[in-house]
């Protein structure tokens, strides 16, 4: 019995965590990003990444991490002067 519980627990943790570990790492680019950095520089950034880039409208981008089947996301806000904000 105990086996097989250690059975399913390492399971799990071999199917959900690369998932996790791909947020983790959504979430710290995103949070790593300077204010002030352009939206092609952002951009490039994150295609260096493998993550998918969605332009929403002139000051906003969707960037997503395809690993993730879509809980890694962020969202850029750019002004004038380059980022504003992700979140």
């Amino acid at each position: 019995m105990i086996g097989l519980a250690a059975l399913m627990l390492a399971g799990t943790a071999l199917a959900w965590g690369p998932i996790a570990l791909a947020r983790w790492q959504m979430h710290r680019f995103c949070t790593e990003l300077a204010l002030g950095t352009s939206a092609a520089r952002v951009e490039a950034a994150a295609n260096e990444r493998g993550y998918d880039v969605t332009p929403l409208a002139a000051d906003r981008m969707h960037i997503e991490d395809p690993r993730t089947l879509g809980r890694g996301v962020c969202d850029a806000r750019f002004g004038p002067g380059g980022l504003l904000g992700a979140e």
